[in-house]
């Protein structure tokens, strides 16, 4: 240290003066008073449904018997005097909300050798799905004649199928694809 004061004994100075005014600064022998932070408030928060929270799993398709109706109306989608499926599909909600009062909107096109039928609807439920949990959705009950998914007879091997859940106009969760047929 003596060598280097030697050599630069003004950069020394220099460094002693800073130094001191900068302790100076740091309050010793000030008035000044640090302000209190304000505390902030935060809201509290409010759990939101949202589309990454609730997913459609990949639906399947289960024969219930040949269709009795011919060209009616079955839960919104026309019969073609098919046969009848029931469709299942699981929806999973992973939020901290009930999903409730929600729509399914369904799109299915089918297409054998002769025809191509294309069948949309839009299933208003009371149903309920609690946070955190999971909730097999059906179309098509095994007890009740023509109460399923009506294909063309022979049916295709499979059919191209859109679910999309919505709640108050807001899409939060679809399945888009391909669905085999049972044979």
């Amino acid at each position: 240290m003596a060598r280097f004061a030697k050599k630069r004994p003004l950069l020394l100075m220099v460094l002693l003066l800073v130094c001191t005014v900068a302790l100076i600064n740091c309050g010793q022998g000030s008035s000044r008073s640090v302000p209190t932070p304000t505390p902030i408030s935060t809201p509290t928060p409010k759990p939101i449904i949202c589309a990454s929270c609730i997913t459609v799993g990949e639906p399947s398709l289960k024969t219930l018997g040949q269709s009795t109706n011919s060209l009616q109306s079955i839960n919104g989608i026309q019969s073609t005097n098919g046969m009848q499926y029931q469709l299942s599909f699981v929806i999973t909600n992973n939020g901290e909300v009930t999903l409730s009062n929600f729509e399914v909107d369904l799109k299915i096109d089918a297409q054998t050798a002769t025809t191509t039928d294309s069948n949309s609807q839009t299933i208003t439920n009371s149903t309920t799905v609690s946070g955190h949990s999971q909730f097999t959705y059906q179309v098509g009950d095994p007890n009740v004649a023509d109460s399923g998914i009506s294909l063309p007879n022979p049916p295709p091997s499979s059919v191209h199928m859109k679910i999309t859940i919505v709640q108050n106009g807001t899409t939060l969760a679809s399945w888009d694809g391909q669905v085999n047929v049972p044979a």
